[in-house]
Formats: structure tokens, C-alpha cells, sequence
């Protein structure tokens, strides 16, 4: 539920994949306490995937540092910023 803190609405994933578990995938994310609590007792070992887009203000860049990209320099060439969550 911390996702939820964000405004960041969130559906459940295959364990340890990025398949939804749910029939509309993303379009079914919610920030329903209820609902969220339903999808994870059922499915404890569920992945959470969160709607990215206008759903939750949310963008997510995937870098592959494996094959050399560097986070550092990808912000600088696109003049970007990064708000960091811990």
C-alpha cells in the first residue's frame, strides 16, 4: 500500500514476472485499499505493477546498464532530473 501513499495505483503481477494478473491488466490499477487487499490475499507471491502514465503522474525509463548505458549520462543528455524514493 505504500505505492498508494504516491497516488500510484497499483495491480497484481505474476510472481517474479510482469504478466497481470488481472483481466484489463493496468487499466484494472486502483488505489482502493479493499480491492488491493483482495488481489494480495489471494495472490500473496504477486509482483506489483504500477500504471505509469497519466494514472499515476509516473514516468519509468528502463536503462540497460548490463549493455553499458549510464543513468548519469542519460540525464544529462535529456537535461532531466530524478527525485529519488527510499
Amino acid at each position: 500500500l505504500y505505492a498508494t501513499e504516491w497516488k500510484w495505483k497499483v495491480f497484481p503481477l505474476i510472481p517474479m514476472g510482469k504478466t497481470p494478473l488481472t483481466t484489463h491488466g493496468f487499466q484494472d490499477a486502483s488505489l482502493e485499499t479493499d480491492q488491493i487487499n483482495k488481489w494480495w490475499l489471494s495472490a500473496p507471491q504477486a509482483n506489483i505493477g504500477i500504471a505509469t502514465g497519466k494514472e499515476s503522474n509516473l514516468v519509468v525509463v528502463d536503462l540497460d546498464t548490463a549493455k553499458g548505458a549510464d543513468i548519469n549520462e542519460f540525464l544529462q543528455k535529456f537535461n532531466l532530473t530524478v527525485e529519488w524514493l527510499e
